[in-house]
């Protein structure tokens, strides 16, 4: 989706939860994928989703002046809930920090009440899942 230097991403570093939320992959991504900033989920549609599971592991270091490419997917969509898989890369294709996020999908006026996620966003969160027997076959392909 984006490309920041690592100072740029480094102003928003939280231990580990680099660059998710701060840097808005997360929020940017909504707008890909639903057509609608995540303000308008939020707001409009009183719909949430608190972080409620995290990790992450440190790859490589990012330096000064590396630029960083953020690659966002989703593992899963569960009845109420969203596995999310994030990957950053430095600019010459290198690993340095991936990161799987599970969040639960809540009504905004009550935040504690789960919500199932609609269909209608579903649908369109449908874009960025990963299939796991794709993953599968292109790793054979590329062992044999």
């Amino acid at each position: 989706f984006k490309q920041k230097t690592a100072y740029e991403i480094s102003l928003g570093l939280v231990g580990s939860e680099m660059c998710i939320r701060d840097s808005r992959f997360y929020e940017e991504s909504w707008e890909h994928t639903c057509d609608m900033h995540y303000n308008v989920i939020l707001n409009e549609h009183r719909i949430g989703f608190p972080l409620i599971h995290s990790e992450a592991t440190f790859h490589n270091p990012l330096k000064y002046g590396d630029i960083a490419q953020c690659k966002l997917s989703i593992k899963e969509i569960g009845t109420t809930s969203i596995k999310w898989y994030y990957e950053i890369y430095n600019q010459n294709n290198v690993l340095c920090w991936s990161a799987t996020q599970i969040t639960v999908c809540t009504d905004m006026d009550s935040i504690t009440n789960k919500l199932t996620v609609p269909d209608w966003m579903r649908e369109k969160l449908e874009k960025i899942v990963v299939k796991l027997p794709f993953l599968l076959i292109s790793c054979l392909k590329f062992l044999l």
